[in-house]
C-alpha cells in the first residue's frame, strides 16, 4: 500500500513539473524548456517499470483477496489515472 502512495506522490509531482512550465519567449527560453522536457522524459522512463510493477501488485492483492481491496482498488485506479494524464 505504502508503494502506491508513494508511486501516486512521484506521479504527481511529475504532473506538477510539466504543468509549471511556461512557454519560451525567446531561443534560449526554448532551449531550457527542451532541456527541462527532456529530464522529464528521462525521468518518466525510470519510473514507469516501478509504476507498472505496483499496479500489477495491486491487481494481484485485489485477485487474492487482500482485506483492504477496496482501498487498494481506489489507489491503483488512482494511479494509474494520473500515470495516463501525465504520459499524455
Amino acid at each position: 500500500m505504502i508503494s502506491v502512495l508513494i508511486s501516486v506522490q512521484v506521479v504527481t509531482s511529475c504532473i506538477d513539473i510539466c504543468v509549471d512550465f511556461c512557454a519560451g519567449r525567446d531561443l534560449i527560453g526554448v532551449q531550457n524548456l527542451m532541456k527541462k522536457h527532456q529530464a522529464l522524459q528521462a525521468e518518466l522512463a525510470g519510473h514507469e517499470p516501478r509504476i507498472n510493477n505496483v499496479s500489477q501488485q495491486g491487481g494481484e492483492m485485489i485477485k487474492d483477496g487482500h482485506f483492504a481491496a477496496d482501498e487498494i482498488s481506489d489507489k491503483i485506479n488512482e494511479l494509474d489515472d494520473r500515470w495516463r494524464t501525465l504520459k499524455v
